[in-house]
Order: structure tokens, then sequence, then C-alpha cells
């Protein structure tokens, strides 16, 4: 397996891992309002679920597609263009770290606290998404040639 297929095949896996992290999450309101999920929602677990669920579909898709990228399951469609798009999903996520390190070192002032979730959440998709475009730009030959766009 080559350098690329491994860091897609890393992608896939983390966004699966994080499809069942939402969906677990959406079942306890303290820990989804710890991550940021909004008041108006933790209050209505119904809808907190099913937010969890929804969520956790897309994630899903996201692992599909790193999953497909890497050759572990057949090529989906618009491959290329669907693992660009979920890197840059992911990256732009991530790149919310910056106004929150701002913050955290007192670049930047506000009246609402740092939430350390905040900072870790950035973190991570900002890795997620270093993967997915690390990956799909060392294969994209590789994917030209697997009969996907």
């Amino acid at each position: 397996m080559t350098g690329s297929r491994k860091l897609l095949l890393a992608a896939g896996g983390s966004s699966l891992l994080v499809a069942v992290f939402q969906v677990v999450i959406s079942f306890f309101p303290d820990v989804s309002l710890y991550f940021g999920a909004p008041e108006f929602l933790v209050a209505r677990r119904l809808l907190l679920l099913a937010a969890g669920l929804v969520a956790g579909l897309f994630f899903i898709g996201f692992g599909l597609y790193g999953l497909s990228g890497a050759r572990v399951i057949r090529p989906l469609p618009w491959l290329k263009a669907g693992l660009a798009a979920t890197g840059l999903i992911y990256t732009a996520r991530g790149l919310a770290v910056i106004p929150v390190l701002l913050i955290r070192f007192g670049v930047l002032r506000t009246d609402e606290p740092l939430i350390e979730s905040a900072l870790i959440s950035s973190l991570v998709s900002l890795a997620i998404g270093g993967l997915y475009l690390a990956g799909t730009i060392g294969a994209w030959k590789d994917l030209a040639h697997s009969g996907t766009i």
C-alpha cells in the first residue's frame, strides 16, 4: 500500500471514528453541550439525537470516500472531487483553531469563555483534513486511472 493510500485509509478511519463519537455523544446532553451543541438542541433530546444521527451519516460518507480512495472499498462516484471536498471541509473547520489560539494567548479579547473542546475539535478537524488533502494530492494520478472522476 502506498503512502498516499495509507493517508486516505487513516483519514477514512478517522471519519468513521468521528461518526461513532458524534452519534454516541448525542445520547448524552451534557457531553453534547460540552462539545458545543447549542442549548436549545440539548434541551430537546429527540432533536439532539436526530442531529447527531444526521451528522454521523455525513461523517460515514466522508469515511467511505477515504476508504474508497485507499482502495479498501470499490471506487465511489466523483471520488477525486469527493476526497478533495472532504479534505477542504475538514480543513476549513480546523482553521477555527486560529481565533481560538488568538483568544487563548490574549491577542484577541472576548467576553465569552474559551471552550477547551473548541481547541481540541479544531485541531482534530485540521489533522483529518490534512490527511485527506495529502492523501488525495499524493494519489491524484492513481485516482485518475481508477475509472473515477
